[in-house]
C-alpha cells in the first residue's frame, strides 16, 4: 500500500495488514453495492473501473477513482490485478456544484419573465428560447430553436458590426438592436450578452429588454434639448443661468460674444464678469436682490468688454423658481443696446445742432435788424468828435475827452464790423487762398503779441490742398480762435496749428447736418489751456455768451469764427474736457489750384481834398448833414438829397 492511500484514507498501512477487511468497511454504505460488484470480478483479466466513496478515519466522505488492469507474465499467463486509486473528490464536488448550478439556471431560465436566449457564438443559431422570449417574439419555442438571432435583427451585418465596436468605445457592456417580431413590428432592444458553458458547450446567453418606449422618450428628450440648445446659443441676446450662491451655472454663446469672455470656464461667478469695478457690486447686488426678493429687475448697465469697447447692455433678471415655489437661482437676459443708446445720442446731438443753428439764425436776424441804425449813429458820434478834435481853440481837457469818444467810437464800430459779419452783412472776397501762408503770416505777428510763455508750434502739410475763401475772414479766424486760446493759458501753454488734407464721407457727415462729402483742408488749433465744461462747451458759439469778466470781452469772437467758416461751406467742432485743453478742428472744402492772391498789405495814400461838386445822398438827416460838413471843409460843393428819387432830380 503506497503513502497516498495512508494519506487518503487516514489509516496506516499497518492497519489494513492486520485487518484485511477494512478496505471494504471504509467504503460508504450507499456505495457498498458498487464495490461488491467490482469484486465479484477481480480474479478476471478485463479491464475496470469504478468510482465510490469512502470514509475517513476521521469521518470525511472522499471521492475514489478505482482502477484494475490485469498482469501477465512472460509467457502470456494471468498472474493477476494492478489496482490504483485516485482521490478525485475536487471533480466530484465541482461536477455536483455544475450539475447543481445547471439545474438553477435551468429553473430560472424557463421560469424568469425576462427575454432570454441562448446563441451558438459561431452560427448565431438559436440553441434555447425561455418562454417569455416565445412570448415576447410570438413564435412557439419550436419554432426559434430553427431561427438564428439574424432573422430577428434587423440590422444589417455592417451595422451589427459598428454597434459593437460603438458599444467597446463607450465601454457598454449591452448592444442596441432593432428587433423584429413576428407581426413585423419593430421594436429597440437592448441586449446583454454573455459567454456561459452549457452540458460542455460555450454559448452565449442573451438577455433582452425592450427599451422601445424609453428610446422614444429619449429621441424625444434629445429634439427638445437639441432645440433648446439650438435657441439657446443662437438668440441674439445673452443668456445666464445662475444658482443661489451666486455661481454662473451656464452662459450662451451670445453673451460671451458680447461681452468679448474666451468661455464659461472664465465665467464662474458673477464677480468674475469683468463688469466695470463700480458696475460689479451693482450686479452681484441685482442678482442677490432678484433671488431674496423674488420678483423682476429691469435696469440697464454700462459694460467694459474683453476688447476695452464700452458697451450699454439691458439686464433683465427674474427668479428661478423650484417645484415647491422655493427660489433655486436666477435667470439674466442681456441685450447690447449700445447702438440704440449711441442712435438717441446722435438723435440729441443733431437736435442740439438744429437748435444752435436756429438760434444763432434767430440772433443774426435780431442783430441785422439793429446793425444799420446803430452803425448811423456811430458815425454821426465819431465825424462829430473828429471834427470837433480839428478845432485849434479847443482846450486840452476837452480834446481828451473827445479822444476818449472816438476811441469808444471805434470800439463800438469794431463791435458793428463783427456783426455785420455775423448777420452775413459783410461783403466776403472769396478767392483762389493757401491756408498755410494764412497761417504763417498769422504766427509773425502772435510771436510779436503773445506773452513769451506760450509758445507756437506748428505742423503744416507740405502740399494743402487750396480753398477758395476770403484770405481776411481767414485772418479773422485763426486770431479769434487763438486769442481764445491765449486767454485759457494765463500762466503759459502751448498752441499748436495743423493743417493737413482729409476726406469726408457718408457716414461722417450724415452725423453733421449741412456738411457734404467730399475733400477738406483740416485746420486743428489746440491748446493746453483750462478747458471748458460740457455746459461751456455747449454755448461758445452762441452771440454775446462769454465766460470772461466784464469789459474783457464781446462774446462775438467765436460765433464770428462759426458763421465765417459755414459762409465758406465748412464746418467747425470742438472738443474740451476741464483741465485738458481745448481743440477746434475747422474742415474747409478744397478747390483745384489756382494762382495764389494774397492780401495787399501796402498803406492806402491819406485822403486829398479837391474843388469838385459831390452829389451826397443818405437817408439819416445826422449822417447827411456831418458828411456834407467833412466833403465842404475839404473844399468840395456839396448838395444832397434825402432819397434816391431826389438825388436823380438834383442831378438833372
Amino acid at each position: 500500500m503506497s503513502p497516498s492511500c495512508e494519506r487518503i484514507t487516514g489509516y496506516h498501512r499497518d492497519e489494513f495488514l492486520n485487518n484485511p477487511k477494512l478496505i471494504s468497511e471504509i467504503v460508504h454504505q450507499e456505495d457498498q453495492s458498487i464495490i461488491g460488484e467490482h469484486f465479484d470480478i477481480i480474479d478476471s483479466d478485463a479491464r475496470d473501473s469504478v468510482d465510490f466513496r469512502i470514509v475517513t478515519n476521521t469521518g470525511e466522505e472522499r471521492w475514489i477513482e478505482h482502477m484494475c488492469q490485469p498482469v501477465f507474465d512472460d509467457d502470456g499467463e494471468w498472474l493477476g490485478r494492478r489496482v490504483s486509486n485516485r482521490d478525485i473528490t475536487k471533480r466530484k464536488l465541482a461536477e455536483k456544484a455544475l450539475r447543481e448550478s445547471e439545474e438553477r439556471f435551468r429553473l430560472i431560465f424557463e421560469r424568469h419573465e425576462g427575454i432570454m436566449l441562448l446563441i451558438e457564438p459561431e452560427s448565431g443559431s438559436i440553441v434555447d428560447a425561455n418562454s417569455a422570449a416565445a412570448k415576447y417574439y410570438g413564435y412557439p419555442r419550436e419554432t426559434l430553436f430553427k431561427m438564428t438571432i439574424q432573422d430577428i435583427n434587423c440590422l444589417p451585418p455592417d451595422e451589427v458590426f459598428v454597434e459593437r465596436q460603438r458599444a467597446k468605445l463607450e465601454q457598454r457592456n449591452y448592444f442596441v438592436f432593432p428587433h423584429r417580431l413576428s407581426t413585423g413590428e419593430i421594436r429597440t432592444v437592448e441586449v446583454h450578452s454573455s459567454p456561459i458553458e452549457v452540458q460542455g458547450r460555450t454559448l452565449l446567453f442573451s438577455i433582452v429588454h425592450d427599451i422601445t418606449e424609453r428610446k422614444r422618450a429619449e429621441d424625444a428628450l434629445s429634439e427638445s434639448e437639441l432645440k433648446y440648445r439650438l435657441l439657446f446659443d443662437n438668440i441674439p441676446i445673452g443668456i445666464i443661468l445662475a444658482n443661489t450662491e451666486g455661481e454662473i451655472l451656464e452662459v450662451n454663446r451670445s453673451l460671451l460674444e458680447m461681452l468679448g469672455s474666451p468661455g464659461p470656464e472664465a465665467t464662474k461667478a458673477i464677480n468674475m464678469l469683468t463688469f466695470p469695478p463700480l458696475v460689479v457690486a451693482g450686479i452681484s447686488e441685482l442678482f442677490r436682490t432678484c433671488m431674496i426678493e423674488g420678483k423682476m429687475i429691469d435696469t440697464e448697465v454700462p459694460y467694459i468688454s474683453k476688447w476695452g469697447k464700452k458697451i450699454f447692455v439691458r439686464t433683465i433678471l427674474a427668479p428661478k423658481f423650484a417645484a415647491e415655489g422655493k427660489v433655486e437661482g436666477c435667470l439674466a437676459v442681456m441685450e447690447d443696446i449700445t447702438k440704440r443708446k449711441q442712435a438717441e445720442q446722435e438723435k440729441e446731438s443733431l437736435q442740439a445742432q438744429l437748435l444752435q443753428a436756429q438760434k444763432m439764425e434767430a440772433v443774426g436776424t435780431l442783430a441785422a435788424g439793429i446793425t444799420h441804425d446803430f452803425n448811423n449813429l456811430l458815425q454821426v458820434i465819431l465825424g462829430r468828435s473828429e471834427m470837433l478834435l480839428n478845432y485849434e481853440q479847443l482846450g486840452e481837457k476837452v480834446r481828451a475827452d473827445l479822444r476818449q469818444i472816438v476811441s469808444a467810437g471805434r470800439s463800438g464800430a469794431d463791435l458793428i464790423q463783427r456783426l455785420l459779419i455775423f448777420c452775413r452783412k459783410e461783403e466776403t472776397n472769396f478767392r483762389s487762398t493757401d491756408l498755410n501762408y494764412q497761417v504763417e503770416q498769422l504766427k509773425k505777428m502772435l510771436v510779436r503779441t503773445f506773452p513769451k510763455m506760450i509758445e507756437i508750434d506748428l505742423i503744416l502739410a507740405p502740399k494743402l490742398a487750396t480753398i477758395n475763401a476770403d484770405p481776411t475772414q481767414m485772418g479773422q479766424i485763426l486770431m479769434n480762435v487763438a486769442v481764445n486760446a491765449r486767454d485759457s493759458m494765463p500762466d503759459g501753454g502751448k498752441l499748436s496749428i495743423q493743417t493737413e488734407n482729409v476726406i469726408l464721407d457718408e457716414g461722417y457727415c450724415s452725423a453733421h447736418p449741412g456738411v457734404q462729402p467730399g475733400d477738406y483742408v483740416l485746420m486743428t488749433v489746440s491748446d493746453t489751456g483750462c478747458g471748458m465744461d460740457k455746459e461751456t462747451l455747449g454755448r461758445i458759439f452762441e452771440p454775446f455768451f462769454t465766460t470772461k469778466e466784464v469789459g474783457k470781452g464781446t462774446g462775438l469772437g467765436l460765433s464770428v469764427v462759426y458763421q465765417i467758416v459755414r459762409r465758406h461751406g465748412g464746418h467747425i467742432y470742438c472738443y474740451s474736457e476741464p483741465g485738458h485743453g481745448t481743440t477746434f478742428k475747422i474742415y474747409l472744402p478744397t478747390i483745384l489750384p489756382k494762382e495764389t492772391v494774397q492780401e495787399d498789405t501796402t498803406e492806402e495814400n491819406a485822403l486829398r481834398g479837391g474843388t469838385e461838386t459831390v452829389l451826397l445822398v443818405d437817408d439819416e438827416e445826422p449822417v447827411r448833414e456831418m458828411i456834407g460838413q467833412i466833403l465842404s471843409q475839404a473844399g468840395y460843393k456839396v448838395m444832397t438829397s434825402c432819397d434816391g428819387q431826389k438825388a436823380l432830380d438834383l442831378y438833372k
